[in-house]
């Protein structure tokens, strides 16, 4: 059983290292941006941004901080 386990382990690994049937170039980190996505440095930018207004409403709106204190 353990080897049973191991070899679908393995098998599942090279699955994902051999990439999809479409044959569809590899994209993402350390690649070309996917079709429909910003570049790696305008979109990390973007959602640093994004989380940090997000930190400050929830500062304020949940956890009540006054403006002074932020």
């Amino acid at each position: 059983i353990l080897n049973l386990s191991v070899s679908i382990l393995l098998i599942g690994i090279t699955d994902l290292a051999a990439g999809c049937e479409c044959n569809c170039p590899l994209c993402g980190p350390g690649g070309p941006a996917c079709k429909g996505c910003p570049e790696r440095v305008p979109l990390c930018t973007e959602l640093i941004n994004q989380v940090q207004k997000l930190q400050l409403r929830i500062r304020q709106c949940v956890c009540g901080e006054p403006t002074w204190m932020i």
